[in-house]
């Protein structure tokens, strides 16, 4: 069993201590502390958070920092039903509330509470059946957005395409294909603009099922970023390597 994983990120010029994260006997993140760690194709995370969970297994709260040199701690909230599904998150933030009547969009410094408080800044629910979710949008009560996702599978059970409506309009398709060893994601969606973003991937495994090689290619199909992931003999990530940047993993035990 895993107790802390310690992961160094290393370029061409700097080697440092990107992210540590700590988990407790069953598996689950307890502790999680990030110095600009680079995920994939997603940037990069700083911040410390800690993770609490329920006996009963239908709340999981995290409380954090988003920033070492800041004040501002931010909490979210995963609510499950008896079965183990979610149906909502729950997103806040620590900080002074504006006082009733006061100017919102140039406030003064005695515009605000005296104290500062956990309050909701945003609430996803989430509604799920068998080949759909659905999930709506709140902020300060009021519905912002709704968004629909169809899943359609083949005769043997493998997902072949997501189908993202969002507000009544279909925005974005996700198409996947399975080689051996392989899966290929194709995505089409419609930016605000009319103009059509597409983004096409190929995840190879091993044959225990890791992940070994991700691949982005152009749109002329010549490949963009190239990701490989080594493994130790227990299974656990050794290695990632990606845009000219290799992240280690060390581990200590139970």
């Amino acid at each position: 069993m895993v107790k802390e994983c310690e992961i160094t990120e290393q370029d061409s010029t700097s080697e440092r201590v990107a992210r540590n994260v700590q988990f407790d006997k069953s598996g689950n993140i307890v502790k999680d502390d990030n110095n600009f760690f680079s995920y994939w194709f997603e940037g990069t995370v700083r911040g410390k958070y800690n993770y609490h969970y329920d006996g009963a297994g239908k709340e999981l709260i995290m409380k954090g920092i988003p920033q070492e040199d800041s004040k501002d701690s931010i909490m979210t909230i995963w609510n499950y039903t008896s079965t183990g599904k979610l149906f909502s998150r729950d997103a806040y933030e620590f900080a002074k509330l504006l006082k009733p009547g006061a100017d919102r969009h140039l406030p003064s410094p005695n515009d605000y509470e005296k104290y500062p408080t956990w309050n909701k800044t945003q609430s996803y629910q989430f509604l799920q059946r068998p080949d759909t979710v659905n999930i709506e949008i709140f902020v300060d009560k009021k519905s912002v957005n709704k968004e629909t996702y169809h899943f359609l599978f083949d005769t043997s059970k493998k997902l072949q395409a997501v189908n993202k409506i969002e507000n009544g309009s279909l925005v974005e398709t996700t198409d996947y294909t399975y080689e051996q060893n392989s899966i290929t994601e194709f995505i089409k969606r419609k930016m605000n603009n009319g103009k059509e973003w597409i983004y096409k991937s190929k995840a190879v495994f091993n044959n225990k099922g890791n992940l070994i090689e991700k691949f982005v290619f152009n749109e002329d199909g010549s490949e963009k970023v190239k990701m490989i992931v080594s493994y130790n003999a227990d299974g656990t990530i050794k290695t990632i390597n990606y845009n000219n940047t290799i992240q280690q993993f060390k581990y200590s035990y139970y």
